[in-house]
């Protein structure tokens, strides 16, 4: 068999009960962490747009619409949840394709599982595929290049999120191995190409997104859609056996070994980082480094004198009007750090990032390149910053992060997930509802319809 051929197999064989229990706790951090920023992100103006545009596009109803409540058709659903998953910016993050997959599985997984009746270990087990064969194929088409400027970096192609989505939802349709193969073809021939279009050229002062950001829900809404479509249709055979795919998203690698190396035994969600930041993820190890070296304290804006960034310069924009540009500042994230703005939905909806003092720390903001940090960055997807932060009174306080806080090697304890939880959800649910919320997804794989657990986050 083909590379195609064996995930699919794999992704219609593999039961729950066959997954590792680190695994299964894995997923269910995801999830939370999913929920946390879909809830959080239904309440900002730009995730109510989507609502609205989900609503009005309707659908017949059997999957919910998180924040709202209302029931649409699976794909649409699967399409709105991505967005409000992903439009914090503080969805989980796989370092090493540079990409955010995660905010699309769980809308793939989610919309499919309740609309087909589905449980909680239903829920995870779909998940787990989404990662597992998305990952797999990122991985395999992960490509370095070398910018204008004469740098290397590696190029986010959030594009093979649209596999890992086909995997989830043929996991929760329960699709044949064939049905899959042909859920993979019908997906790999539409004419979705993000590509690597987004280079972030370093020291050129722009933002590289407006409100569609990365466009994760067209990813879930074709996943969805095709492999709905493969329980009827025939597609084309072997999408992943050669470099047909990675060709048409302008990958300039196919290591077709990556697709199946290990499969059944090394996870790869067990790589997935989650963030501590709604920004940009790039910001995510400066934050981290400038958190430790303030050890509690806030600074004001005149006791600064410089804060320095050695590591990768990324995201180097002084200047934002609305909530997409502040989220692809990293000096607009250094300073709300520095303020001691706790990181949330409410950094935005109460105006604070577009406060005089935030931009005032962020002006001192200062980059510096670290090769080593590069390297690192390149060879094995880890992100390193060492952060200085001098102040008029003489004084130099410093720390280091070889890995951003939330990473598989800086884990979040259980405090901090439920935390990050809260900050999401207690707004727009109440304190009580949050809860129980939090309670019944710590044991979601003893629930037995998942759609209990979605119609109560709304």
């Amino acid at each position: 068999m083909g590379p195609t051929e064996t995930l699919a197999h794999y992704i219609s064989s593999v039961k729950f009960e066959d997954i590792p229990g680190e695994v299964v706790t894995k997923a269910k951090e995801c999830i939370q962490d999913h929920l946390a920023c879909a809830l959080g992100g239904a309440q900002t103006e730009l995730g109510r747009k989507h609502v609205e545009l989900a609503k009005e596009l309707g659908g017949k109803g059997g999957a919910t619409l998180i924040g709202d409540g209302a029931q649409l058709a699976c794909v649409s659903a699967a399409q709105a949840n991505t967005e409000l998953t992903n439009v914090l910016d503080f969805d989980d993050m796989h370092w090493l394709t540079l990409a955010h997959p995660g905010c699309s599985i769980f809308g793939s997984a989610l919309a499919v599982t309740e609309m087909m009746g589905g449980s909680g270990k239903d829920f995870i087990t779909a998940l787990i595929m989404g990662y597992e064969a998305g990952l797999r194929v990122g991985r395999s088409i992960r490509s370095v290049v070398t910018r204008p400027d004469g740098k290397k970096e590696v190029m986010a192609n959030p594009s093979y999120a649209l596999f890992a989505c086909v995997a989830a939802a043929s996991k929760g349709l329960g699709l044949r191995p064939a049905q899959i193969v042909n859920a993979f073809g019908l997906a790999g021939s539409t004419p979705v190409n993000r590509g690597q279009s987004r280079v972030h050229h370093g020291g050129i002062n722009v933002h590289p997104y407006t409100d569609n950001k990365y466009d994760m829900g067209t990813y879930a809404l074709l996943g969805v859609f095709n492999s709905l479509r493969a329980r009827r249709l025939d597609g084309p055979k072997g999408a992943l056996d050669d470099d047909r795919f990675a060709t048409r998203c302008s990958a300039n690698n196919f290591n077709a070994a990556e697709l199946t190396a290990a499969l059944g035994t090394e996870y790869r969600i067990m790589e997935i980082a989650f963030k501590p930041v709604c920004f940009g993820a790039v910001a995510a190890s400066p934050v981290t480094a400038l958190l430790d070296a303030l050890n509690g304290e806030v600074l004001k804006p005149e006791a600064i004198e410089e804060i320095t960034l050695i590591g990768i310069p990324r995201l180097e924009c002084y200047e934002w009007s609305n909530m997409i540009e502040a989220e692809f500042s990293t000096p607009c994230a250094i300073a709300m750090a520095v303020a001691g703005e706790e990181s949330g939905p409410q950094w935005f909806n109460s105006g604070r990032f577009k406060d005089p003092d935030i931009f005032e720390i962020a002006g001192k903001v200062k980059f510096v390149e670290d090769p080593k940090a590069r390297e690192k960055a390149i060879e094995r997807g880890q992100w390193m910053c060492t952060v200085e932060i001098k102040t008029k009174d003489g004084k130099v306080r410093r720390a280091h992060a070889d890995y951003e806080k939330g990473a598989p090697e800086n884990p979040f304890t259980e405090k901090e997930r439920k935390r990050k939880f809260m900050l999401g959800s207690t707004d727009l649910l109440g304190q009580k509802r949050a809860d129980a919320a939090w309670d019944k997804l710590q044991n979601l794989e003893s629930v037995g319809k998942i759609s209990d657990v979605a119609r109560g986050l709304c």
